[in-house]
């Protein structure tokens, strides 16, 4: 866990230095940007993000309020594609902002997990019933419908549980039990995105363990699993 965790802080870093470089040079978004609806792709780093970017048509980069964003068409599908930062408190007002200027009809995170569940392998993804904030104690279940379809998703395991907390966990003892998959964003979003009404889905791949670190190629394996997965969900579903 240790070294994946310098790989990670590595990567964050990184991100975060060309993010707020190249955010300085882009342009604002057009109020015809603003004005469309999309189905939103949220990653917590760029790493994340790599898998998406060959996928979209007509790619346009533009700021809002601070926040770089990325919108194309996927197969006909509108798509806004933007990093949450990392943590509770990032993730909180980047998304509140998101969902407050753009029409959002769908947000699905795709991104990387610590696995908790021994049955879990790396690269597994998964969707969660529910999502705990370990921080508060609140819980914000998965649209049921959502679980549905997925339960019949090819390559996606239903599970009972995944938490979010805000530092890295290096000991499973340490979080509630029936936990699966732990991150640092996805239940801050789910219950950001049920206050704003807007449905809300997480494909989660497992990159590493709490006491069996993974490595760089995991990492990225992991990222490209949900990457593969929130484009087959985004594709197959009815959605505008």
């Amino acid at each position: 866990m240790k070294k994946l965790l310098q790989l990670f802080t590595g990567i964050v870093l990184l991100g975060t230095l060309g993010f707020f470089m190249l955010r300085e040079t882009l342009p604002p978004c057009s109020d015809e940007i603003i004005s469309t609806t999309y189905i939103a792709v949220v990653t917590a780093i760029a790493l994340e993000s790599e898998p998406f970017k060959d996928l979209l048509e007509g790619n346009e980069t533009c700021t809002s309020g601070g926040i770089a964003y990325t919108v194309g068409n996927l197969e006909g599908k509108n798509i806004l594609m933007f990093l949450s930062g990392v943590g509770p408190d990032e993730v909180e007002k980047v998304i509140r902002q998101t969902l407050t200027t753009f029409t959002i009809d769908r947000v699905v995170f795709s991104g990387v997990a610590g696995g908790v569940d021994t049955a879990l392998q790396l690269g597994d993804t998964v969707v969660a019933r529910e999502w705990l904030d370990v921080r508060t104690g609140e819980r914000v279940t998965t649209d049921a419908d959502l679980i549905k379809k997925m339960e019949q998703f090819e390559g996606v395991r239903v599970v009972p549980l995944g938490a979010t907390v805000d530092s890295f966990v290096s000991d499973r003892t340490t979080l509630p039990n029936g936990v699966s998959v732990v991150d640092m964003e996805t239940a801050t979003i789910a219950l950001l995105a049920k206050e704003f009404g807007v449905p809300f889905l997480a494909f989660r791949s497992a990159s590493d363990f709490a006491d069996d670190g993974g490595t760089d190629a995991t990492f990225r394996i992991a990222a490209e699993a949900s990457a593969s997965a929130t484009v087959r969900f985004i594709l197959e579903s009815e959605l505008n």
